[in-house]
């Protein structure tokens, strides 16, 4: 089909085979986000290689003599001005994390939650989408997770209510300005290179304030009401857990299983409160768990339960609880306890096997069990030293309070069963001046936000507000190559006109419809699409598509811009569509379904209002 106009006011593009190959690829790139088969960084990094390799044997040469576009070209957005302030801005929020700052907020927190608690969280839910406006949110949810939690507890009301709607509200909160979050960094410079579209840093801060206003009420007042209760049974020993974990149970000489017991017996002796998966007889069989089967001294029998369903069926069986068949063994006489400790995106652990983990080693810390998020009531595949970890696990560990203040400080894990002493650092009045100097610098268009974040980062470094070894836990790997992939699949779609085709066929479909309908829908697609994929991915894949709908359709552009940009941000109905989400998931104890409960009707307000402000300011 040979392009052209149609006479109806868009034009129809051809498609070329590189273009084609594009297209593949960002399909081939969004299911393997989705499905989570393979970590995201993987994905991302296999995906650049097919493109680079495929553009390097294929050069593509645009019709008209133009330049010949190479796998060097598409490589060229290491240097992307909007990844480096991302990675800048990653460091100084590590900065924060690192000096403590936020904890004024978390000790007035503690101190008002008493006394008014309904109050209180309010306060809680406009200071963190406040905060998450200029910093990113996951240090903010990772300081407030454990002292909600506490608080909770302490308050005998459900962490549940609270945990979820903190989470959401720092991603409404990111959403105000152009520095709120990574997409928001990438369309605004896109939006810049593709259309010369000008956003400055609180552009966004009027268009999104009715929407976040009326976003933060449902999470105040109808969010902790609609939310099941997933709170901690109390009156159980260490505060007691229902989180599923998965655990190995070793027949010993001294147990009661090793007496020509079935696991009939074991199940019964333990009240029916465990799922048996299998049951691994010698080095490498392995037996189905039926009733009748006889177990031996030295079989590991792997089973999933509750935190006290596990405790309980190690003291009543006389048996050992462990995930790695060495890790050791805490000495008793040093007042053991069990803590929860959740994995986060900036732990050490994050991508490491449990075997690998060395906690034992380093800290005097057993591994006990594993929870891993809407995956514990599969059958684990592998050996449970052998899985890696990933964010948003929760690992049971054994181990003296002394060890795990030392763990913890030492470490990016969360804990989520007690209140940890957490000391103010003196620097964190310069870390916060630091933090507003830079945004300061590009609100007044005196630097670009790349260039004041680097500056921000160089005088972090110069007051020892981090160290060298903060700058490299700040980043996160997974961020980084996920911008690169989206931003080269990007930069290709536009060269090889990918973008002009998919918005010639869009425009035919929606070419006799109104702004009114168009806008709302674009951005509702991408709604979708983040809800699934990575945002960034979709923010920047579908920027340029955004821009040439636009175009075709005879719309201004800034606001198909916002409606990409304010699309990819809506991540709030499932689990997986923010980085946070899922930290929020495993210390609240939530379900799947929980996020489409609240995020759905969140998701809807949002969209509607985000809708109706654009087209208010923008087009009618």
């Amino acid at each position: 089909m040979p392009a052209g106009s149609t006479g109806t006011g868009w034009e129809l593009a051809e498609l070329s085979g590189h273009a084609a190959f594009v297209l593949f690829l960002i399909v081939f790139a969004l299911v393997l986000f989705a499905l989570e088969r393979i970590r995201l960084e993987a994905t991302a990094l296999l995906v650049l290689i097919l493109l680079t390799i495929a553009f390097t044997l294929f050069p593509y040469q645009p019709p008209g003599g133009q330049a010949v576009l190479a796998a060097t070209d598409l490589l060229r957005v290491f240097g992307n001005p909007a990844l480096i302030a991302v990675c800048a801005l990653m460091i100084l929020g590590k900065g924060v994390e690192t000096t403590q700052a936020l904890q004024p907020l978390v000790t007035l927190v503690s101190q008002r939650w008493a006394a008014k608690p309904k109050t209180t969280l309010l306060y809680v839910l406009v200071g963190a989408a406040v905060l998450s406006a200029f910093l990113n949110n996951t240090p903010i949810v990772v300081v407030l997770l454990p002292v909600l939690i506490t608080i909770a507890l302490q308050n005998n009301i459900s962490p549940s209510g609270v945990l979820l709607p903190l989470g959401l509200a720092t991603i409404i909160g990111g959403m105000a300005t152009t520095i709120g979050t990574s997409t928001n960094l990438l369309v605004v410079d896109l939006a810049r290179s593709i259309a010369g579209v000008e956003i400055a840093m609180f552009d966004l801060v009027p268009l999104v304030a009715v929407a976040g206003v009326l976003g933060l009420a449902f999470l105040w007042l109808v969010a902790p009401a609609i939310t099941p209760d997933r709170s901690v049974p109390k009156g159980k020993e260490d505060g007691g857990g229902e989180r599923a974990y998965m655990a190995t149970l070793v027949v010993e000489a001294d147990s009661r299983l090793s007496q020509g017991r079935t696991v009939a017996d074991l199940l019964r002796i333990t009240n029916h409160r465990l799922t048996i998966d299998r049951i691994r007889h010698g080095e490498s069989t392995y037996r189905v768990p039926l009733p009748s089967v006889q177990l031996h001294v030295g079989d590991h029998i792997f089973v999933q339960g509750s935190r006290d369903a596990l405790r309980e069926a190690e003291l009543e069986l006389k048996t050992s609880m462990r995930t790695l068949e060495r890790a050791g063994v805490v000495d008793p006489e040093l007042e053991p306890r069990l803590m929860e400790l959740l994995v986060t995106e900036r732990s050490e652990l994050d991508g490491l096997s449990l075997r690998r983990s060395a906690l034992f080693e380093k800290f005097g810390i057993v591994i006990v069990a594993l929870h891993r998020p809407g995956k514990t009531t599969r059958r684990a595949k592998l050996p449970l030293n052998r899985i890696r970890l990933s964010s948003g696990d929760v690992l049971l560990c054994e181990g003296t309070k002394e060890q795990f203040e030392r763990l913890l400080a030492e470490t990016h894990l969360l804990a989520l069963t007690e209140p940890v002493d957490v000391h103010l650092s003196q620097r964190a009045t310069i870390a916060l001046s630091i933090i507003g100097g830079v945004v300061a610098l590009a609100a007044l268009d005196i630097l670009p936000i790349a260039v004041s974040a680097l500056l921000g980062v160089g005088l972090m470094r110069a007051t020892k507000c981090i160290a060298w070894r903060h700058i490299g836990q700040g980043l996160s790997t997974q961020v980084i190559l996920i911008i690169v992939v989206s931003l080269a699949l990007g930069q290709a779609l536009m060269a090889t006109g990918g973008d002009v085709y998919i918005a010639s066929q869009l425009a035919g479909v929606l070419h006799d419809q109104p702004p009114a309908v168009t806008l709302p829908l674009l951005m509702l697609t991408m709604v979708v699409i983040t809800n699934v994929v990575s945002n960034n991915a979709a923010a920047v894949i579908g920027t340029p598509i955004g821009i040439q709908l636009a175009a075709q359709l005879g719309i201004p552009v800034t606001p198909m811009v916002l409606a990409v940009l304010f699309g990819a941000n809506l991540s709030f109905a499932t689990p997986i569509g923010y980085q946070t989400n899922l930290l929020v998931l495993s210390a609240g104890g939530y379900k799947f379904s929980d996020f489409l409960r609240v995020g759905l009707p969140l998701t809807l307000i949002m969209w509607a209002a985000l809708s109706v402000t654009l087209l208010l300011v923008f087009i009618y």
